[in-house]
């Protein structure tokens, strides 16, 4: 069962998905969002001030519009994103980016795959780990990799809700928790 926010998050998702689909610019807005969700993620500043309750909404607006601007945003992403900061819903962005980026994965029939390597892939190599998961899941896969030498050799899958863990790391932690259990037997 989803929680309130999870519903509205998917509500505003569908929405502006709709919305684009009718207009037909899933594209555009797909790539705006990206864009947006970089800024949010990338610049705490930027994250604090459309959160922050005292800031006004018309002081947000114009800051969204600037950025749009900069980036040639297209006007449905734009009134979108009036309508959140309008309706105080300004929190959910980075949420709705994410649901409207499934709901148009669904439709272009692709999937997203993160992984985690202990060193940064090669070319050749991650289009051999795309071709690979392609074939494994049935589907075109878009590999969001990262870096994390925490693992110490192999890597790291997540699809969906799955984790394959195939990293030195993860096989070290089955090993250690065989032997915790092992003593209290």
């Amino acid at each position: 069962m989803q929680d309130k926010s999870e519903l509205l998050h998917d509500r505003y998702a569908r929405a502006l998905f709709e919305y684009a689909r009718e207009e037909n610019f899933t594209d555009k807005v797909m790539e705006e969002l990206e864009i947006l969700n970089l800024e949010w993620l990338e610049d705490e500043d930027f994250d604090k001030f459309l959160i922050h309750p005292l800031i006004s909404a018309d002081e947000k607006k114009f800051a969204i519009t600037l950025l749009a601007q900069k980036k040639k945003f297209c006007m449905g992403t734009l009134n979108f994103l009036y309508v959140l900061i309008d309706n105080g819903r300004e929190n959910l962005i980075h949420a709705v980016f994410l649901r409207y980026r499934d709901l148009y994965d669904e439709l272009k029939k692709q999937a997203r795959v993160y992984v985690e390597t202990p060193v940064l892939l090669e070319k050749d190599d991650k289009l051999f780990l795309m071709d690979a998961l392609t074939r494994k899941f049935g589907k075109k896969i878009n590999v969001e990799v990262r870096k994390n030498p925490a693992l110490i050799s192999g890597l790291s899958v997540r699809y969906k809700d799955r984790l394959y863990d195939y990293s030195a790391k993860g096989q070290l932690e089955r090993l250690g928790e065989i032997l915790v259990k092992g003593e209290r037997d």
